[in-house]
């Protein structure tokens, strides 16, 4: 139970930033590359964007390996 409690903190946890919420839902349409992606984000650089799809990567990977 405790295991379950500490991943869905983490999951919300990220999904809390404003900013990963647009670009989530930027790409809940579909596929999109960083520029398109930048578009639909209101005043972040390409750098904050790519930090945080690593961070997007990082939830999905430890998703697949439990």
């Amino acid at each position: 139970m405790k295991r379950d409690y500490n991943k869905a903190l983490h999951l919300f946890s990220s999904l809390a930033d404003e900013t990963r919420l647009k670009m989530l839902v930027s790409i809940m349409d579909g596929p999109k590359n960083v520029t398109q992606i930048h578009k639909s984000v209101d005043n972040v650089t390409f750098s904050a964007i790519s930090l945080q799809l690593k961070l997007f990567l990082g939830l999905v990977l430890k998703k697949i390996s439990v």
